[in-house]
């Protein structure tokens, strides 16, 4: 499905009593929205995506994280005092939710990297796991069903190549690790520096809950190594990304507890995360998914992780 018109966006928020024009800002798995004084952003999300009951566990999670004084943006009620408001669209049923716009900007400078932010962070993301299991949202679901990872599966039969073999043998050892809730619960799942906005003194405000899942939570953190060493890389900055990472997880610990086995598997769980995505991409160009002005984007990104999985050793799988 096409991106819906601009002008069927701004007539949306007529159901939060707010008449202006907006701007697409992308669609991949949600379409996004931002009107024009840049204050909201609409997000609608097609059926096949998300099932009602899920945007309304991934707000309620939300609300737990905002009450307990974690900054988030916050989603707006509409004139119907509802949080997720269903329109049709070419005969297609959507979901819309409106948010607030987060403070500050994206963290994309070389000396925005500094002890100070990657502290806070860690302990941003260890201040999420506090609250990953304090109420029942069993409407979200788990890493091994969830449409990325179901998407991802999809591409296997195709390419059966060495990151075939990696992402089985990754699969089966994420399968046979414990889930208490000491190390597993609900995570955001994507907390890079794109989904989230810094202030002037580094305070974080995080967006896209879209794909919180049941996942371990050094997911997360694996995520962000990931993210690092990908982004120091593509803009060629000399920061080193382990340096980095290394006060993440300073930070983290000061918000949450992070055993010594567990901070060993993260360096597994970023093998994961990066097999996960070569498929997922796969499965999306394999599907004609990917917006053309994206193909080179993404099709580099498939090549850079073949030859990162290179390095793969079971030895990891600890």
């Amino acid at each position: 499905m096409k991106a819906p018109s601009n002008n069927f966006a701004k007539n949306i928020l007529l159901k939060w009593n707010i008449q202006t024009d907006v701007q697409f800002v992308r669609g991949v798995e949600n379409f996004v929205y931002r009107t024009n004084d840049s204050s909201k952003y609409l997000r609608l999300t097609l059926p096949s995506h998300r099932k009602k009951r899920e945007i309304e566990a991934e707000l309620k999670w939300m609300d737990t994280l905002s009450k307990n004084n974690v900054r988030i943006v916050q989603p707006l009620l509409s004139n119907e005092s509802q949080f997720v408001e269903e329109f049709i669209y070419n005969d297609q049923v959507v979901f819309a939710t409106l948010f607030k716009a987060a403070p500050g900007r994206t963290p994309e400078k070389p000396e925005d990297y500094n002890p100070t932010f990657l502290k806070n962070w860690g302990a941003y993301i260890g201040n999420l796991h506090k609250y990953s299991s304090i109420s029942p949202l069993n409407s979200r679901l788990s890493w091994d069903t969830e449409p990325g990872f179901i998407l991802a599966e999809t591409a296997l039969i195709n390419n059966k190549n060495h990151c075939y073999d990696i992402y089985q043998q990754l699969k089966s050892y994420l399968q046979s690790l414990p889930k208490d809730s000491s190390c597993y619960g609900l995570v955001h799942a994507d907390l890079h520096q794109g989904n989230f906005f810094i202030t002037e003194d580094y305070k974080i405000t995080a967006f896209d809950f879209d794909d919180c899942q049941y996942h371990w939570h050094i997911y997360d953190l694996a995520v962000v190594m990931v993210s690092l060493k990908s982004m120091f890389k593509q803009k060629q900055w000399s920061l080193d990304h382990k340096a980095c990472f290394s006060y993440v997880l300073e930070g983290y610990r000061l918000t949450h507890n992070l055993t010594p086995l567990w901070e060993e598997r993260i360096t597994a769980f970023t093998y994961w995360r990066n097999a996960l995505l070569y498929f997922w991409a796969k499965a999306r160009i394999e599907g004609d998914q990917i917006l053309s002005e994206d193909l080179p984007r993404v099709t580099k990104m498939i090549e850079e992780i073949s030859l990162s999985l290179q390095s793969f050793s079971p030895a990891l799988l600890i």
